[in-house]
């Protein structure tokens, strides 16, 4: 079961949870998020910050964890506890015991993208993972996850504008609760869908990416003609691609 710590501010979700891992911190399944993040990271290294306007829900607990020591928490336990009345985007990262043995490591994103993306389905959004992991609704981005491998861990750092955008993105198109959401999440998680399993449901959203580009060592490619293989990599431009970043 994955035990999920809440912050109200953090420097990054990213960085302070592989830092943790780094200094021996061993949790099974766990997953951090914040209500804002000061010096978020996105793909490609992009800056990914909060842009204010979130609701601090009505808590004044603050909950210490010495693995975490320069973090003030509103939440730690069991993901199945968490009930706070939140409106807020969603930062968060996590990493899961239960990889599927079949999961090429160098596709884990379009795993976990996939496996978010069916929960927002499920709820009605019209959502899509764009190669090989941004959350597009139409021609729009609402976010997007990033993987780091540190140690044994496959660290996963998602984001999703819930309530607000960049002006050259959107917003989520349904209403779920923030808590909702999460619990549906570890759930699937928890699940352990296999790679084929999941594959399967990404070669429809795959067609949904062709209309775009996607940039890879300074450059930028069309997917209009890649060819996607059973292990989540792309051809393009005679080029073999491999998704994890």
């Amino acid at each position: 079961m994955f035990k999920f710590a809440l912050a109200k501010t953090i420097s990054s979700t990213q960085t302070e949870l592989i830092a943790a891992i780094k200094k021996g911190f061993n949790e099974n399944s766990f997953a951090i998020a914040a209500l804002m993040q000061t010096n978020g990271i996105g793909s490609c290294n992009r800056v990914w910050n909060s842009e204010g306007g979130f609701v601090i829900p009505n808590s004044n607990s603050s909950v210490k964890n010495d693995d975490f020591s320069n973090v003030d928490f509103i939440f730690y336990d069991d993901y199945s506890k968490f009930n706070l009345d939140i409106q807020n985007n969603l930062y968060i990262s996590f990493y899961s015991d239960n990889i599927p043995s079949d999961l090429p490591i160098q596709s884990a994103s379009i795993y976990y993208s996939m496996i978010m993306k069916l929960v927002l389905q499920e709820n009605n959004s019209k959502v899509f993972i764009k190669w090989p992991n941004d959350f597009y609704i139409a021609n729009k981005k609402i976010g997007g996850l990033i993987t780091s491998k540190v140690k044994d861990k496959l660290v996963c750092g998602l984001g999703l504008n819930i309530t607000n955008a960049p002006n050259e993105a959107m917003v989520l198109d349904i209403n779920i609760s923030y808590s909702n959401l999460l619990k549906a999440f570890f759930d699937k998680i928890s699940y352990g869908y296999s790679w084929k399993e999941i594959f399967e449901y990404y070669k429809r959203d795959f067609e949904l990416s062709r209309a775009f580009y996607f940039k890879s060592d300074e450059c930028v490619h069309s997917l209009e003609d890649a060819k996607l293989y059973e292990d989540g990599s792309i051809l393009v431009d005679n080029k073999r691609i491999y998704s994890l970043r």
